[in-house]
């Protein structure tokens, strides 16, 4: 389990690096990721997504925690949660570019 922790407000650029590059090259087939584009600028942003899409086709499980309704769009399974309480489910089998 790969644990990411921010800083203050932002993201330092070399503990962004470091965790992609870890979550990428680890033999782990689940990532957990909360809030993974909170506070990024929109390349970092790009960055981050591109590298939860690499690591999906190889097969790996991404379970994350967002506001980032873009974010959440790239996902095949959505589960929106309101009040403790799972309120809608939405899938998705569209290719993300």
């Amino acid at each position: 389990l790969l644990k990411i922790q921010r800083r203050g407000l932002q993201w330092p650029a070399e503990d962004l690096h470091a965790s992609l590059w870890l979550a990428r090259w680890s033999i782990s087939q689940i990532i957990l990721a909360d809030e993974p584009t909170g506070n990024l600028d929109p390349t970092s942003r790009e960055v981050v997504l591109k590298a939860f899409d690499m690591c999906h086709e190889e097969g790996r499980t991404i379970i994350t925690v967002t506001h980032d309704a873009t974010a959440a769009a790239r996902a095949k399974r959505r589960l929106v949660i309101n009040e403790g309480q799972i309120s809608e489910e939405l899938s998705s089998f569209a290719k993300v570019a």
